[in-house]
Protein backbone atom coordinates (compact mmCIF):
# COMPACT_ATOMS: atom_id res chain seq x y z
CA UNK A 1 0.00 0.00 0.00
CA UNK A 2 1.57 3.53 -0.75
CA UNK A 3 0.73 6.83 0.39
CA UNK A 4 -2.22 7.24 -2.20
CA UNK A 5 -3.87 4.31 -1.64
CA UNK A 6 -3.54 4.53 2.42
CA UNK A 7 -5.26 8.35 1.49
CA UNK A 8 -7.65 6.81 -0.28
CA UNK A 9 -8.98 4.55 2.45
CA UNK A 10 -8.70 6.59 4.75
CA UNK A 11 -11.23 9.34 2.74
CA UNK A 12 -13.44 5.96 2.60
CA UNK A 13 -13.31 5.36 6.28
CA UNK A 14 -14.67 8.86 7.09
CA UNK A 15 -17.25 9.03 4.21
CA UNK A 16 -18.63 5.68 5.75
CA UNK A 17 -18.44 7.08 9.66
CA UNK A 18 -20.21 10.57 8.54
CA UNK A 19 -23.11 8.17 6.83
CA UNK A 20 -23.19 6.13 9.93
CA UNK A 21 -23.11 9.13 12.25
CA UNK A 22 -26.28 11.40 9.52
CA UNK A 23 -28.32 8.23 9.56
CA UNK A 24 -28.73 8.08 13.20
CA UNK A 25 -28.62 11.85 13.78
CA UNK A 26 -31.91 11.57 10.51
CA UNK A 27 -33.47 8.71 13.00
CA UNK A 28 -33.18 11.12 16.08
CA UNK A 29 -34.76 13.60 13.66
CA UNK A 30 -37.64 11.46 12.67
CA UNK A 31 -38.02 10.42 16.34
CA UNK A 32 -38.45 14.11 17.40
CA UNK A 33 -41.21 14.46 14.38
CA UNK A 34 -39.03 17.54 12.61
CA UNK A 35 -37.96 17.52 8.77
CA UNK A 36 -34.61 19.14 9.88
CA UNK A 37 -31.50 17.96 11.91
CA UNK A 38 -29.45 20.28 14.37
CA UNK A 39 -26.54 20.03 16.41
CA UNK A 40 -28.53 17.83 19.10
CA UNK A 41 -29.64 15.29 17.04
CA UNK A 42 -25.92 14.74 15.80
CA UNK A 43 -24.57 15.11 19.67
CA UNK A 44 -27.37 12.37 20.20
CA UNK A 45 -26.32 10.17 17.58
CA UNK A 46 -22.77 10.04 18.58
CA UNK A 47 -23.46 9.39 22.36
CA UNK A 48 -25.87 6.07 20.70
CA UNK A 49 -23.54 5.15 18.62
CA UNK A 50 -21.29 5.03 21.75
CA UNK A 51 -18.82 7.86 20.31
CA UNK A 52 -19.83 10.17 23.35
CA UNK A 53 -15.73 10.94 23.85
CA UNK A 54 -16.26 12.84 20.40
CA UNK A 55 -18.86 15.17 21.62
CA UNK A 56 -16.82 17.83 23.61
CA UNK A 57 -14.36 18.06 20.79
CA UNK A 58 -17.29 18.15 18.29
CA UNK A 59 -18.61 20.74 20.65
CA UNK A 60 -16.06 22.79 21.06
CA UNK A 61 -15.61 23.05 17.03
CA UNK A 62 -19.27 24.22 16.54
CA UNK A 63 -19.49 26.44 19.42
CA UNK A 64 -20.24 29.69 17.40
CA UNK A 65 -21.85 28.60 14.38
CA UNK A 66 -25.46 27.86 13.54
CA UNK A 67 -26.09 24.74 12.29
CA UNK A 68 -29.84 25.61 11.83
CA UNK A 69 -30.91 23.78 8.76
CA UNK A 70 -27.84 21.96 8.69
CA UNK A 71 -29.51 18.54 7.23
CA UNK A 72 -32.69 18.05 6.42
CA UNK A 73 -34.56 14.71 6.74
CA UNK A 74 -35.83 13.12 3.49
CA UNK A 75 -33.67 14.19 1.10
CA UNK A 76 -33.43 12.18 -2.03
CA UNK A 77 -29.35 11.70 -1.73
CA UNK A 78 -27.67 11.89 1.34
CA UNK A 79 -24.60 13.31 -0.69
CA UNK A 80 -25.06 16.87 0.65
CA UNK A 81 -25.81 15.71 3.81
CA UNK A 82 -22.52 14.12 4.05
CA UNK A 83 -20.63 16.99 2.86
CA UNK A 84 -21.70 19.19 5.09
CA UNK A 85 -21.96 16.80 8.36
CA UNK A 86 -18.13 16.14 7.10
CA UNK A 87 -17.12 19.89 6.77
CA UNK A 88 -18.66 19.94 10.91
CA UNK A 89 -16.73 16.92 12.28
CA UNK A 90 -14.01 15.90 10.12
CA UNK A 91 -12.23 18.53 8.79
CA UNK A 92 -12.78 21.23 11.49
CA UNK A 93 -9.91 21.55 13.60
Amino acid sequence: MNAQDALLAFAESAKVFINYITAAANDACKEAKRQTMNQTDVLTALEELQFGEMIPGVKDSLEGESMHALLRCGHDSGTSCIVTLSDHIVTRQ
